[in-house]
């Protein structure tokens, strides 16, 4: 864990009043609701928007999709990257993100970069899908691709991949 920061149950630590940085990815790159719903990572809750959008405005159509670990129409997610906590959401064209751990006396967390590695932005989906695409034609059809759209891969600590893994049922 980094010097200074350590979980706490304490509310305390959480620091809503941080500003939300633009990770300037498409929406073809990164989308929350695809990538933390495949199940590889067991450290970011869902955000309903029953709680923030009332049920008459969300569709029915919206409350029917799920997937094996959230809703694929959540908008907004809580996680851990490291010893951190962090809120992501999707809009239309990009993905924000806001640290939500309380860093005050500490260097600058630069948000950016850190979850630009955690979800690998640095690597383009475009050129992976056609490479797929092109070595098994009848496995990655069109109709695949366009609903993997934004899915990552999480880089992880090996060790929390592990525990996760062993006390997963």
């Amino acid at each position: 864990m980094s010097a200074g920061i350590s979980p706490t149950l304490s509310l305390d630590n959480i620091a809503v009043e941080n500003a939300w940085v633009d990770l300037d990815d498409c929406v073809d790159e990164l989308r929350c609701e695809h990538t933390l719903t495949t199940g590889q990572s067991f450290s970011w809750w869902p955000v309903s928007l029953d709680e923030v959008v009332p049920q008459s405005e969300t569709t029915a159509t919206e409350s029917k999709k799920t997937g094996a670990w959230g809703s694929l129409t959540e908008k907004q997610w809580v996680g851990v990257v490291r010893d951190m906590v962090f809120t992501i959401k999707s809009s239309p064209t990009t993905t924000l993100a806001r640290l939500l751990t309380n860093t005050d006396g500490l260097a600058d967390v630069n948000v950016k970069a850190m979850l630009t590695q955690y979800f690998q932005l640095n690597v383009p989906l475009a050129p992976l899908y056609r490479s797929w695409a092109a070595s098994a034609p009848t496995l990655f059809t069109e109709e695949i691709s366009a609903k993997l759209k934004g899915v990552r891969v999480l880089k992880q600590d090996p060790w929390e991949v592990l525990l996760m893994f062993l006390t997963s049922r």
